[in-house]
This record gives C-alpha cells, structure tokens and sequence, in this order.
C-alpha cells in the first residue's frame, strides 16, 4: 500500500497532519451545539380556530368538520386528530419523519382555502408547522412583590416586553405566555336608558362599527406637493368613544355617555398560572432546531436578570426560572465524559499489563486522543450534536479505539525482532495487516448502516450513537496505518532486539508471567480444543450443542420490550382533569388545596431537621398552570437532589387523591415523550356519543383491573354533563317585540361577558371593543371582569333588555331558559368521534405486556352488532410507535447479519468461511441477554429499542475475534503446509493473547457507562450492559465453537477433494506458551485462500 511508504517517507507531514486533525476537532468541540438528547422529529401540522363563547358541538359541526373534510386530501398525512371545546378547536396531521413540511404546509393551507364559509365572528384558522424539538426548554414566571399588584393584569405587557427580549435572544424561537388577562374597551350600557331613548344594543353595535374605522381616500396633488388623505375615525381614547352619536331623539343628539360610558378592563382569566401558592404568568421558550440548548440558555439568563434590573422592579415584578434543563445537561454530559475518562484509563492500564513496556503502550495510545477528538471534527462537519447519545457512542469505542493499533504496532514488533531496520519493519509489518483491520474496521463499521436508515424516533436516536461510533472506529484505522507506523520507526530506534538468551531475571519473570489467570486461560483453551480435534463426534456435538443452546437459551429468555428509556429528570408532574364545568375560580382553589400539601416541601432543605422529617425529597421550585387548550390543570414540581425527581411521584399523587372528582395522572418527566412518553391510548371510535362514553367507562374499569398500579385517565372526560344554559326564543313573542334572535343573543352575550363590537387602539396595541349591559353601581366600580348584571343562572331570566319599540322587556319574557349538559370537549380520531382513554402501566411493567394484557381484554369488548355499527376500538400511542420500530430493527438486524456476511465473503473470496465466523454470532446474544438480566438484579433496565442497538453492535464486534482464528488458520496452511487439525491449535495458540487484549480493553471501556449511575445513564447502561455480556461470552464461546466447525468444515472440503486423513497433533506446554516462530500476525485477508 503505497499510503504505507508516502507516510513513513514523510514522517513531519504525519506529524502536522495528526497536529492539525486534534486542533481542528478540538475546536469543533466547543462549537458542537449542546443538548440533552439528540434532535428527534415527529413532524405535525396544527390547525387552530378560536370561536368565542361557541360550545364544543358548535364548532365540531361549524368548524372542525369542514377542516376535515378538506384536510383529509393533503398528500403524506399519517394520522389526523382534532378537538373541539368551548370557544376553541385544533386539528393536528402527523406525517413522516422525512416528509416536506414546507410543501405540506402549503398543501394544508391550500385545502383550509376551499372551506366555504366560516361563522362571522370566528377567527380564521392559524396554521403552523411543528417538530418534537419545539418543546420548552425553560419555564419562567412573572411574579408580583408587592401585595397590591395583581400580575395577572401583566399579560399584555408580559407579551409586548418580555416575550419580545426573549425572542430575540439568538437560538430562540418562539415564546408563549399564558396567565394573564386580556385587556379590552368595554362600553356599559345600561338597558333601562336605552329603551327610555328607544334604542336597542344593537343600535349601540352599528354606532360604534361604522364611526370606529379610518379610511384611505387617496391623494391630492397641489403644485408640487403630493396630500395624503385619511378620514380619520378610529377610536383612540375613551372620551371619543363615549362622545359617539348613537341616533337622534327628536332634534337631539344621543351619545354612548348618555345611556353607558367607556372605560378599561380585562377579560375573563382564559387560562392560569401560579408559583409556589402565587398567581404567576407563566413564560415558555422554544429553542431553535439544532441550537446549543446551553448557550440559549445562558443568554436567556442573562436577559432575564437585565429586565429584573431594568424594567420589572420599579413595578414591583419579578421574573424568575422556575426550571430549565441546565443541571441535568450538566450533571448527563459530566457523568458520560468522566466515564470516557475512567474507561480510557482502564483501557492504558490493561494494555500496559499485557504488553508490559511503557513504549509500546504510548504508541497504541496515540490512536485513543486522536481517534476521539477527530471524531468530534467529522460529526461536527455532518451536522450533528453533542448530547448523552453521542457521548456515550464515543465511550462504547475508547476501547475499541486501541484494537487495530494493537494489531499494527504487533506485528512491527515482530519485524523489528526479526532484526529488521526500525523503517523497514514498519514497512512491511503495517502493510501484512493493513487489509486485515480493515476487514475488521468495516465489520464493525457497516451493521451501522441499516441502524442509519431506520426513520422512526428510534431510529434517530440510534443514528447518533451509530455515527459516534462509526467516526471513532474508522479514524483509528486511519491511525494504525498512518500515525502509528511513524511512532514506531520514532520508539524503536532506540531499542536493541531481545536476544534468544534470556537473563536470569528474565526466564524468572517469564515463570511467574506463565503462572497468571491470562495464561491459565489460554493453556485452558489450547488443551480443549487440542481434545476437540481428536474426535469427529465431540465436534460435531460441540456445534450441535453450542448452536441450538443458544437458540433455544435465547427463544426462552427473550424479555418483553420497550419502546423508549424513560429518564431521570428531577422534573414531576401531575396531569389532572377536573370535574366537567369548573370556572378558573374554582380551578385556582383546586391548585391552592394542591399547594398546600406541597408547601412544606418547598419551604425546607434537604439537610435541616424538618426536611428529614419529611416522607419526600425538598423541593426546589413548584409551579402549575391551566392549559387553555386541553382544559387541563398541570401541577409541576423540581427537586433540589438531581436523582430524586421520581420520588415526587407519590407526593404529587397524595397531594392529588384528596381532591374530590379529580383525575390526576403523575409522572417523572422522560427525555423523549411528549405526555407520556410510554402511554398507551386505547382508542374508541363511532358515531353516537353517549354509546363511545359507555365504551370508555367499560375500558377504563377493565384498564384499571387489568393492569394493577397503572394510571388510567380518560380523554376527553367520560361526561357528558358539563353544565350548559340554554337560551331558546319564543319566535312570536319576540317577533311581536321586535327582537330577532340574532339580536337576542347579542343581549346575552352582553349581559354576560360582553359582545363584540369592534378593535381599540391602545396606543400600538389592538385590543377589543366590547359592549356590556351595566346600571349606573356597575359603571363606577366595574373594574373586575365578574363585575355583570347576570351573577347567578337564576338571575338571567329577569335582565331587562331594550326592544326596537321602545319597550323594556325581560330575557324570560322573550324566551325560555332551560338547563341542560354537554360534552365539554369532543374528539376525533381520523375523522370520527373517538374516546380516548390513556393508558400508563407502572415502571417495572414493559410495554410490551401491557399492550398486550389490554389488546386481549379489548378484543372481547365489542360485539358483531357494534362493529356492524360503525365502532372500532384500537391501541395506539407509544403501542404504534413501538410496533413500528420494533418491525424495522427485526429486519435491520437480519439486515445487519446479511451484509456483515457478505463482506467477508467477499475478503475471504469464500462463501464457506464467512458462515464459520457467523457462527460466534449467537453465543454473542445469549451473553448480551444474561448482561441485560444481571444489570436487572440492581435496577430496572427494559429491552428497549435504544438497548435493542447493542445487539446490532455485537454483530460487528464478535466476529473480529472469529475472523483472527480463521484467517491465522488459512495463513498457516497456505505458508506452512500444515495438517488441519495443528494449524487450527497453533492459530488458536497463537490469536489468543490480541484476542484477549482487545476484548479486555474493549470491556474496560464499557465498565464505567454500565456500572456507574447517574443522571442520562438510563439511556445508554441497557445497551452497555448487552454488548459487555455479549462480548465477554462470544470471546469464550468462539475460542471453542469456531475451531471446531472450522475443523469440520475443513474435512468436509478435504473429503470432497478426494482424500481424508486425521493429522497427529503436536502436545505444547499446556500454559499455552508460544514457540518462537508463532507469531501474532495477521495477512490480507483478501488474499487468503488455502
């Protein structure tokens, strides 16, 4: 190879060139962005339609059915579902991980243009693109210090000046913010002024939009000057909107002040928040895809405390962090590099035993730092980041790293003794094995590739440790060829060759040398297999017996999967579904009774006497909100201790059970997960309502009895009672008055919340115009947004409302009022009504089991009758996600055998030899499934899709040791001439000391990610823990199981050519000490046939 001699001719240029490559990738190492977990894309289209004061079923049938019906023709969409609640809707289209948003979002876009026609005083729709990534990475809250604020009245400022700093922190990329109340204009009428002027509030509504509006009249050229020309008539202060003249009474001039006046106020509290027992607005930030999750917020911190300082405290607010991701990135990242660390230092160690020269050891540890650092060069020019998952896959290689250097520097040596000159043995010894690591570098390099190609979330999460991994073992390649040789020539100048007399010291040092476990060992293994070749019969039932052992050890003791790792963040949270009907009032003091409960925890540390009372770790901050979206309450709480977050659990959970008619569901909050995480949502779909909830109700018992410990919590509420107040006119009553029903509902809304009139400018700011019916007490003292004439259901019957005659009437006197019960949100599933009944097992329970209990338990439930009707019940969820990924790893990992086996045969230019190192394959699993189940014996580790990787990685790190026995075997009787069965034990004899060092050191380098706990190590101890047992049982199994088929396969190729002979088998020491001539090298590969 002529990169050999361009290399060791230019020994300078090596030299600058590995300079430059540790240079390069060092800085690409402070420029990787930093996050948790790798990017994983789920890509969804949201369509959102707000409809004040509409019910649930009006904008099911006015809103969300036309949508879908348009919808269901955008190209590429997975899954659609969508819900409906009072005064809102959401429609949301899943597509595949690969699909072109940018085009579906013009698709969607297009197909929401064709619906026909929207209600008037429904907003459009807002269409927006989302992936998983685009989930908060910090929550902050606006709090108020002083006791005469009320911070809820903050929202808009909140909006204007914080969220716009936040936006424009660079990596940011969107910021919510929910907790405050909106301003609006209210205009208060009074209904008993109105009639005395015969005016009716609809004469109020058409004053105010027609003289509320500026209009562009064009321009009026005058010489050489150009007039804009406006009519200005927008409303910008309230004395111009109480001055507006509603009609004329005779010759008089009736003005908005003369039956009502204008003044600020805020809306109804549409959504909620608090910290630590304290109204709050809650702030959410989105990163950017791909951004560093820790410089974001970093700056993020350093805006925060600049509008603390600047804007916030002279109004008496304060802006605080109630939780971000920064000590668990810190404390995941920190735990996984001073693994690498510890494991790099076990790997020198282990290496230093074996070889036993200062020297030596330097060399091949050279490949280590270059190996890993320009790992960081290449992943940084492919796009990709620094997270847990690929730190790890950069600590799995730290001792496979040293391998092919092993091999190199090896075979040097044996050059070198061979009283070569120090170049000349590098020469020639790199290039007898250069072809050989190669064929191992890309047996461990291409099961990746069908890892890589897997599109699912699993998938994704893979590719990062894949690529890690992948970059780390090729580069050392390139090292044990380049860098590697140069050092030798540099070390071995120096040296003089070891005569064949050895000192005294020496042979003593040999003898206790001998006397080692190593050797042992190897003595051990020499002599069985010397026993092995003697008899046909103990071979063949030697594979007989090893082969279907470990198929049948594997078919017996393959556990339940997984689909993902959950995490251990220090984050709990408790998803609560309140009674159907709860106004924000009422919701406040159900998070107060939560609060209450919480607060000793909170208000303790970890090492004061109190706090060691106490049955639950401190707590670090609390906040809660309510979704306006979902009608969801959300209770959150962060440990101070960063391993304690799942022993929130049972606290949020206790404080939780004491409120009556709630449903609560309290987790420890995972890394991937949007919810849940590992929830399972059994779905029922049909046509009548009441018939799903009947469904739901029997899915939830037999959920909760099924599945002990689970928590079951249905969506939406199994109620169809949400308490509803229907207005229904007396048609020839209020037609002989004068009202249509058009204008009796505009009086409802007013005499109510307040109906729509129009925008105000509050200086830059667009805010509603809204009008409300008032007497005089209210006007004066109506700041509070409940300040209405209606206070209670019984009252609404006797509000007086004007009629175009000038009568004075009341609402009962022109309608009947009737109560009646709804649903409070309606849910679709793929463009039917559907109940949705979330479905969490415990921890120690796979998923996999419980999908299956609950698969067996559904598939009674229905009858022919309720099929034949329309009703279906499925499991979907993380069910659908796993089966997904579950299918295409079972293909890729066949995928990964075929393409491993037909690599070597191509280097073996055989289709024989290949299948004799395949064979080292399943003793590879039954050893990765016994580490998994050791790992178990100390904590809960499933065999999840992320563990499931280590099964691919054994594929390509098992069979290196095969391919040194069948290669040495081949060599020796290509070279030597010797009989079948002494070249096969000198080749074991003599493979197995590199093979021993390179499983050790490999071993070495894996022991601290499994054995060490902390924050992130649940993500990558599983598969650790697979490929340590695996690697450890193959390197036993293979020293046994592959001489001997190849013994037979030997025969069997002997027998066909004509001739069968059993060749006399030299007896060795059985310390299994090498002769002088058996050397550790290794050829081409690919040149090698016998």
């Amino acid at each position: 190879m002529q990169l050999i001699r361009f290399c060791l001719d230019n020994r300078v240029k090596v030299t600058v060139g590995a300079l430059l490559l540790i240079l390069f990738g060092t800085v690409s190492l402070w420029q990787m962005p930093v996050q948790l977990a790798p990017e994983v894309q789920r890509p969804e289209i949201r369509v959102r339609t707000r409809w004040a004061a509409a019910s649930a079923h009006e904008i099911e049938r006015e809103i969300v059915q036309p949508q879908e019906d348009q919808l269901k023709r955008v190209p590429g969409v997975l899954k659609s579902t969508s819900y409906s609640r009072d005064g809102a809707a959401q429609i949301t289209l899943e597509f595949a991980p690969d699909a072109d948003m940018q085009e579906a979002l013009v698709n969607a876009n297009n197909r929401l243009a064709q619906v026909k026609e929207y209600p008037v005083d429904a907003d459009e729709p807002v269409v927006t693109s989302s992936t998983s990534s685009e989930r908060p990475i910090a929550y902050l809250v606006l709090i108020a210090t002083g006791d005469d604020i009320d911070v809820t009245e903050y929202g808009k400022f909140a909006e204007d000046y914080i969220a716009a700093a936040l936006e424009r922190v660079t990596g940011v990329a969107d910021v919510t913010v929910s907790g405050g109340r909106e301003p609006e204009m209210r205009v208060i009428v009074d209904p008993v002024k109105l009639a005395a002027h015969g005016l009716t509030i609809g004469d109020v509504q058409q004053a105010l939009t027609d003289q509320n509006r500026d209009t562009s009249s064009g321009a009026i050229w005058e010489g050489r000057r150009r007039y804009t020309l406006r009519t200005r008539g927008q409303y910008n202060t309230p004395e111009q909107v109480e001055a507006t003249v509603i009609a004329y009474d005779g010759q008089a001039p009736v003005y908005v002040k003369d039956v009502g006046n204008a003044q600020l106020g805020y809306k109804k509290l549409a959504s909620l928040a608090r910290r630590k027992g304290h109204s709050a607005i809650m702030i959410r930030v989105i990163r950017e895809v791909k951004a560093n999750e820790l410089e974001v917020l970093k700056r993020i911190e350093k805006v925060v405390a600049s509008l603390n300082q600047q804007l916030l405290n002279k109004r008496n607010l304060q802006l605080n962090i109630a939780h971000d991701k920064r000590p668990y990135i810190y404390s995941a990242i920190g735990l996984v590099t001073n693994n690498l660390y510890v494991g790099g230092s076990l790997t020198i160690l282990i290496l230093f035993c074996f070889l036993r020269s200062a020297r030596s050891t330097a060399i091949i540890c050279l490949s280590m730092p270059i190996s890993i650092i320009g790992t960081f060069l290449m992943m940084h020019a492919m796009g990709r980041t620094m997270n847990v998952i690929s730190l790890a896959g950069i600590a799995f290689a730290t001792g496979m790293v040293v391998d092919n250097a092993v091999v190199v520097l090896e075979n040097i040596d044996r050059h070198w003794r061979n009283n070569k000159r120090p170049f000349e043995a590098a020469l020639h010894g790199t290039r007898e094995v250069w072809g050989a690591v190669l064929a191992a570098t890309l047996t461990t390099l291409v099961v990746y590739i069908p890892v890589i190609l897997i599109p699912q979330e699993a998938g994704q999460l893979f590719r990062d440790i894949a690529i890690a991994n992948s970059c780390a073992v090729s580069l050392s390649w390139v090292v044990s060829i380049t860098m590697i040789p140069v050092a030798a020539t540099y070390i071995l100048k120096s040296q003089t060759p070891k005569t064949e007399t050895q000192p005294v010291q020496g042979r003593l040092r040999q003898l206790i040398t001998s006397l080692t476990p190593g050797l042992l060992l190897r003595g051990l293994v020499v002599q069985l297999n010397q026993a092995l070749q003697r008899s046909a019969t103990a071979r063949i039932l030697t594979v007989l017996a090893f082969v279907s052992g470990s198929v049948l050890v594997c078919w017996l003791t393959w556990p339940e999967i997984e689909y993902l790792p959950a995490g251990n963040r220090r984050l709990a949270m408790a998803t609560m579904v309140p009674a159907p009907g709860l106004n924000t009032q009422e919701l406040t003091r159900v998070l107060e009774q939560c609060e209450q409960i919480l607060q000793p925890f909170w208000e303790t540390t970890a090492d004061s006497g109190s706090g060691k009372q106490l049955d639950g770790p401190a707590i670090a901050d609390q906040f809660s909100y309510l979704s306006s979206r979902s009608g969801e309450l959300f209770l959150g709480a962060r440990t101070v201790d960063m391993l304690k977050g799942a022993e929130l659990v049972p606290i949020l959970t206790n404080a939780t059970a004491r409120i009556p008619g709630l449903q609560a569901k309290v987790r420890q909050l995972g890394l991937f997960g949007g919810r849940g995480g590992r929830s399972i949502y059994v779905e029922i779909t049909g046509p009548d309502l009441p018939r799903l909830v009947e469904f739901g109700e029997r899915v939830q018992r037999t959920a909760i009895g099924a599945l002990e410990g689970a928590s079951v919590i249905p969506q939406p509420a199994l109620d169809l009672t949400s308490p509803e107040l229907h207005v229904i006119p007396r048609r020839e009553v209020a037609a002989r008055v004068g009202l249509t029903a058009r204008e009796l509902g505009y009086w409802i809304d007013a005499l109510n919340d307040g109906a729509y009139a129009g925008s105000y400018w509050q200086g830059t700011d667009k805010i509603d115009l809204t009008i409300l019916a008032g007497n005089d007490e209210i006007r004066k003292n109506g700041d509070a947004w409940d300040s209405r004439l209606v206070a209670h259901t019984q009252q609404l019957a006797e509000m007086p409302i004007s009629t175009p005659q000038g009568q004075l009437v009341t609402v009962g006197s022109v309608a009947d009022i009737r109560f009646s019960g709804g649903p409070e949100l309606v849910f679709h599933s793929e463009r039917q009504r559907a109940v949705r009944i979330e479905v969490t097992p415990r921890p120690d329970v796979p998923l996999e089991r419980a999908a299956n209990v609950l698969q067996t338990q559904m598939d009674s439930m229905l009858s022919a009758e309720d099929i034949e009707n329309g009703y279906q019940i499925r499991l979907s969820g993380a069910v659908d996600k796993l089966l997904g990924s579950w299918d295409a790893m079972k293909w890729n990992l066949l995928l990964a055998l075929l393409v491993t086996y037909l690599l070597m045969a191509g280097l073996f230019e055989s289709w024989a030899y290949p299948a004799v190192i395949m064979i080292s394959v399943p003793p590879a699993a039954v050893g990765g499934l016994f580490g998994l189940w050791l790992l178990n014996q100390s904590v809960v580790q499933h065999l999840d899709m992320l563990t499931m990787l280590g099964f691919v990685t054994l594929i390509g790190i098992v069979v290196n040791n095969a391919i040194l026995i069948v290669h040495q075997t081949l060599n020796l009787l290509r070279t030597q001439h010797l009989p079948h069965a002494e070249a096969i034990v000198e080749s074991v004899r003599s493979r197995v000391r590199p093979i021993f060092m390179t499983t050790i050191t490999t071993m070495c380098g894996l022991a601290p990610l499994v054995l060490s706990p902390g924050a992130g190590s649940e993500l990558y101890r599983g598969l650790g823990s697979i490929v340590l047992g695996g690697l450890g049982c193959s390197t036993l199994f293979t020293l046994i199981l592959v001489p001997t088929l190849l013994r037979l396969l030997l025969d069997i190729r002997q027998w066909m050519s004509g001739g069968f002979n059993t060749p006399s088998i030299e007896t060795h020491d059985a310390s299994g000490a090498e002769p002088a001539s058996n050397v550790t090298d290794q050829q081409n590969v690919g040149t090698v046939a016998p």
